[in-house]
């Protein structure tokens, strides 16, 4: 029923306001020096989540998560946020 409700040009601006986030959202982390995993030649593109790779994961974690943004933490050097 999401589909039907908003249509083929409602999920196309959803899909594509999603991805100017994640966009944004990447380019403001490469520019403050994290690395992504789009960084990697195998992964060179993404949609709504990004993955950042060699970082003090918990600290960022922390400090999102006293912000109140859900960041996924994958393992001590990696983290992930989708969005929505």
């Amino acid at each position: 029923m999401y589909a039907v409700y908003h249509g083929p040009q409602g999920l196309k601006n959803i899909a594509q306001r999603v991805n100017l986030a994640a966009q944004i959202a990447a380019k403001l982390f490469e520019h403050y020096g994290f690395s992504l995993a789009t960084n990697n030649k195998e992964h060179t593109k993404f949609f709504d989540t990004i993955t950042i790779n060699d970082c003090d994961a918990k600290r960022l974690f922390e400090t999102f998560e006293k912000s109140g943004i859900n960041i996924n933490l994958v393992n001590e050097k990696t983290v992930s946020l989708s969005f929505s």
